[in-house]
């Protein structure tokens, strides 16, 4: 069935992006109390700051003109995740918008889980919206032999302990109809 078509690999037309990852919960938390207005720069300083905090401080010049002339992909990771989300997804929303027109040739992701996007006023003007679609069954036990590979240097296993566990629980998900339900979201899987 499924598992003999042949991918098609996805069109992308953006050439090579340079991704820059914010966790927007720990954005949020840097972000100025009271009514002042919130922009661009507010998360470009958290980026910078999050540069000087790993040791790479240096770099901060380099990768905000390079995101400025070439571009570059900001993944803004966890907007249902905020807290405090009546009071600081608006700021949120106004700092996203604004990097639009700070790094104009950068390509934005956000991510949320849908339940916390449905509201029309958290949604950002000019963002298509996008549904992550659920995995089928090749691509949950494609997902779980990688998942377990990554976690051998984090649990101390050898390759034969990991491809044993992998191989359970991909037996487990195949033979549980609840199991394989939720294993169809990525995050659920995880």
């Amino acid at each position: 069935a499924d598992e003999d078509k042949k991918e098609e690999p996805q069109p992308w037309q953006h050439g090579p992006l340079l991704p820059v990852r914010v966790i927007l919960r720990d954005f949020a938390a840097s972000l100025p109390d009271g009514d002042e207005p919130v922009t661009g720069n507010h998360l470009w300083q958290y980026i910078a700051r999050e540069l000087e905090r790993e040791g790479r401080g240096e770099f901060a010049p380099s990768l905000k003109q390079h995101l400025i002339e070439q571009g570059g992909l900001l993944l803004l990771d966890g907007l249902d995740e905020v807290p405090d989300a009546e009071a600081v997804r608006p700021k949120i929303k106004q700092a996203i918008e604004a990097c639009t027109g700070l790094f104009p040739d950068c390509r934005i992701l956000v991510t949320s889980r849908t339940y916390a996007y449905e509201r029309t006023e958290w949604k950002l003007d000019g963002f298509a919206e996008t549904v992550l679609a659920a995995f089928d069954r090749r691509q949950i036990h494609a997902f779980v032999q990688r998942w377990y590979f990554f976690l051998r240097s984090f649990r101390d296993m050898t390759e034969d302990e990991a491809t044993q566990q992998a191989d359970d629980l991909n037996r487990r998900i195949a033979e549980n109809f609840r199991l394989f339900d939720l294993a169809r979201r990525p995050i659920l899987l995880t």
